[in-house]
């Protein structure tokens, strides 16, 4: 048999030439810069999410425990008896108003020994100050005398052009016109105290022979019957002087005299707080204070309080200023001292509170920040229209928290508000 023969046929490989890495990597580059965003793009348009802007309020605010410094006084019982209001808490009421009245008909005897006392506070505030007030009285007399001498030997250097002259009478009319003003304040300061107390004279002679004690408001202002234990403790003239461990450990020991509630001789019945200006020391972080410089324009309200719309802002809030701004003290806190002429109720009723001081107020449309864009050198946001992303232009008027006030875009507006991914003609589902 035969052998067969079987030939083995050669393999031919072919030797494919390898792809250039440096176009690889142009390509993988364009791609990466092409192709990615499109890619995150079109899959970015199934996650557009979208808000309805609408006309509002945005502010800038910061908040803080605050305590309410007051100038008040406090008119207390001359008698054991029963409190009887003759106006509401809350009424203001004029230097000499009638307040309230207690009734007692035991006390004609204290009320003589309370009138004996109060003339003679009176007879002894005569006595040690009668000499000082003639030798003011006489000091302005010699004053005016002097100013009126010096002004016209100013206006004789003045028209002889001695500059040197004229120079000299200034300062010395100055010196004595400013002397004259300490005169007359001390001189005032004088009658002032000797007119309070013969009004407390004449006040105490009318009611020594009445077994009612008419109780008046010493000054002009708001009557309050709460108490909280600091009247008089805290000194309006030394606020500037608290550290924030001082007014934050303030306590309030309250109480209330009601309408028929008894009383005894020596115990508050009311007060008279002057509304004409509140002090109030804030308690603020570091940063917060950084954002306050003194006669700084703000607006403060309770924190308990919103304000939606620019009238509920104003009813809800008073004008104020910044008084003053102390340093961060080792804590990182400090106080801000601010001063308003108008008052909340809380600044007669409460003495610590929350306060919210509002920095600004803007008026407008209002959307989230983050729906804010740019195209190139121009901010706006993405405007939907019929499911369609357009970019539209807009102004920022200003700003609070995470929310925008703009000009450019009506109240009503759909607009993206994640528009990283958006671009012009996106679909939005």
């Amino acid at each position: 048999m035969a052998a067969k023969v079987v030939r083995r046929k050669r393999k031919v490989r072919l030797k494919r030439k390898g792809f250039p890495p440096l176009l690889a990597g142009i390509l993988v580059a364009i791609l990466g810069y092409y192709g990615i965003p499109w890619i995150a793009r079109s899959l970015g348009d199934m996650f557009i999410r979208t808000v309805t802007v609408e006309h509002g309020v945005v502010e800038q605010t910061m908040a803080g425990e605050t305590i309410v410094f007051r100038r008040e006084e406090v008119v207390t019982a001359p008698i054991d008896g029963e409190a009887r209001f003759l106006v509401s808490p809350g009424d203001r009421v004029r230097a000499g108003s009638e307040v309230a009245e207690v009734v007692n008909l035991r006390a004609k005897q204290e009320l003589e020994a309370q009138l004996q006392a109060a003339q003679a506070l009176l007879q002894e505030h005569l006595r040690t100050t009668a000499a000082e007030k003639a030798e003011l009285e006489a000091r302005l007399r010699a004053l005016n005398a002097a100013i009126g001498e010096g002004l016209l030997k100013l206006a004789q250097a003045a028209a002889a052009g001695d500059t040197l002259a004229v120079a000299q009478h200034e300062e010395t009319v100055k010196q004595d016109l400013k002397e004259r003003e300490q005169c007359r304040a001390r001189l005032s300061a004088i009658e002032d105290q000797t007119a309070k107390l013969s009004r407390e004279v004449e006040a105490t002679a009318q009611l020594a022979n009445k077994s009612v004690a008419k109780l008046v408001a010493p000054a002009a202002g708001i009557v309050s019957t709460r108490f909280d234990g600091q009247e008089g403790a805290l000194s309006v003239e030394r606020i500037s002087g608290y550290p924030v461990k001082a007014l934050l450990s303030v306590s309030e020991k309250r109480s209330e005299v009601r309408n028929g509630d008894p009383v005894k001789a020596g115990a508050p019945i009311f007060k008279v707080v002057d509304d004409r200006e509140f002090l109030l020391g804030v308690v603020l972080e570091g940063a917060a204070l950084k954002r306050l410089q003194p006669e700084q324009r703000v607006r403060l309200r309770p924190a308990s309080v919103s304000a939606a719309t620019p009238a509920a802002q104003k009813a809800t809030s008073v004008p104020a200023r910044v008084f003053a701004v102390g340093a961060a003290e080792g804590n990182g806190w400090g106080v801000a001292i601010l001063a308003s002429q108008e008052f909340l109720p809380e600044f007669v009723s409460a003495r610590r509170l929350e306060l919210t001081v509002v920095l600004s107020t803007h008026e407008g449309t209002v959307l989230p920040k983050s729906a804010l864009t740019r195209t190139g050198e121009t901010v706006g946001v993405y405007l939907v229209k019929r499911g369609v992303a357009t970019f539209r232009a807009v102004t920022v008027v200003g700003s609070g928290g995470d929310m925008l006030v703009v000009n450019g875009l009506a109240a009503g507006s759909e607009v993206v508000k994640n528009p990283r991914w958006t671009r012009e003609g996106s679909r939005v589902r």
